[in-house]
């Protein structure tokens, strides 16, 4: 996307979502934010009194009198998100699930050149949007980036600094293994909503196909092999009891030499049993309509913690990766850390998806230069965070408290 073109619209940034309870905390980060990062954005929504209600919460909550403004539109009206987009440089969407309400605003942002962040853990979208949208939005020069909220960021960029590492010293990454060390703090009801949306729409041998395919996201790569993932095992690297990470079966897999898994950390074998068995009895009950209607009743969307369990909320992630063989013989391991200071569902969530924005918005000229490391970024099409922002990305969210660390092993 070209920043000339952009630079004349009224909006850096847009967020459509705002009424429910994670677009409403973008909505406040963003107006923590916008004086110190000279930025004006506005909010989209169908209803004026709610999107003004929000509005007025927030100043209340952050004494900020200045206001956003209020854009009109409707997700089944192609034509109002087409003119709400024109209004932006980039469009943030909370609106979940994405399978069922995302399409029309993602063509939206690839025809107008708009660019796009969103939260979607849904595999059969984001393979669903690559498929139809990908080759015009590199064509446009328009980043549709998804899963830029807890769910992602934290592997994508932790496995990205660990490669970037490596690359320092001339060695390419064989593999990473990610650990949830730490979490405190709750399931979001968008989460709740996105999952059950997945298990209700999309047939079992699909769900289980996109599994197995971790290159969904870039529909021409070939070359995938199936990880061995993690169910219950001590692991030497994390000096520890591993499960089975929670989004372990979209993700553990093995494309152009590049191996990844993920696994949670337990603090020994009988937690490790127990919580095994527990995750594995939550993955086959999901499948049956009654127990999805059960939960989507407990966390409905738009729900979530109070403003205290937020501010108590913390997350640890390990990561260690192995190069591989230098010319020279040389092999290497890297561990690198990644920490959020709230709750990574709501507070640190809102905070990824506005940065990732933000960096979009502003630093959108370093995007493709060596500015975002020692890869080329991607400047154009379906990607993820890591691939286009990269270390941009990663000193602003070091910059607004996260933590982003590698070390040798």
């Amino acid at each position: 996307m070209s920043t000339v073109a952009t630079s004349s619209r009224p909006y850096d940034i847009v967020v459509w979502g705002a009424t429910g309870f994670t677009g409403a905390l973008v909505v406040e980060y963003l107006t923590n934010n916008a004086a110190a990062n000279g930025i004006k954005f506005a909010v989209g929504g169908r209803n004026k009194a709610k999107l003004q209600q929000v509005l007025d919460r927030v100043a209340a909550r952050t004494g900020i009198s200045e206001s956003a403004d209020i854009i009109i539109a409707d997700s089944n009206d192609q034509d109002s998100l087409d003119k709400m987009v024109a209004q932006a440089k980039v469009v943030i969407t909370t609106v979940g699930p994405y399978a069922k309400y995302g399409e029309k605003l993602v063509s939206a942002c690839v025809r107008i050149k708009t660019d796009y962040v969103d939260l979607t853990g849904e595999p059969q979208f984001v393979r669903a949007m690559a498929e139809k949208y990908h080759d015009l939005a590199v064509k446009n020069n328009v980043l549709i980036v998804n899963s830029c909220g807890f769910d992602s960021i934290p592997s994508d960029l932790g496995t990205f600094i660990i490669a970037d590492y490596f690359a320092a010293m001339g060695l390419k990454t064989k593999s990473v293994k990610y650990s949830l060390v730490g979490l405190s703090g709750g399931i979001s009801g968008g989460t709740i909503g996105s999952a059950i949306e997945i298990m209700s729409t999309v047939p079992r041998k699909e769900l289980i196909a996109l599994g197995q395919n971790a290159n969904y996201s870039v529909p021409e790569s070939k070359e995938i092999v199936r990880a061995k993932p993690v169910i219950m095992d001590f692991d030497k690297d994390f000096n520890a009891w591993q499960t089975i990470g929670v989004m372990e079966l979209p993700t553990s897999a093995t494309c152009t030499g590049f191996q990844y898994t993920e696994s949670m950390r337990c603090s020994n074998y009988f937690a490790a049993l127990i919580t095994t068995i527990a995750i594995s009895a939550g993955f086959f009950f999901i499948w049956f309509p009654i127990t999805r209607w059960i939960i989507g009743k407990v966390l409905p969307p738009g729900s979530g913690p109070s403003d205290a369990a937020i501010k108590k909320g913390r997350f640890t992630v390990h990561l260690v990766g192995q190069s591989h063989f230098s010319d020279a013989g040389e092999q290497v391991k890297a561990k690198a850390v990644v920490k959020g200071i709230s709750d990574p569902g709501y507070g640190e969530t809102a905070k990824m998806i506005s940065e990732s924005a933000l960096c979009l918005a502003l630093q959108r000229a370093q995007i493709g230069t060596s500015a975002t490391g020692r890869f080329k970024s991607v400047t154009g099409g379906v990607a993820t965070p890591a691939s286009t922002m990269g270390m941009l990305l990663v000193e602003r969210l070091r910059k607004a408290g996260m933590t982003f660390e590698v070390k040798s092993l």
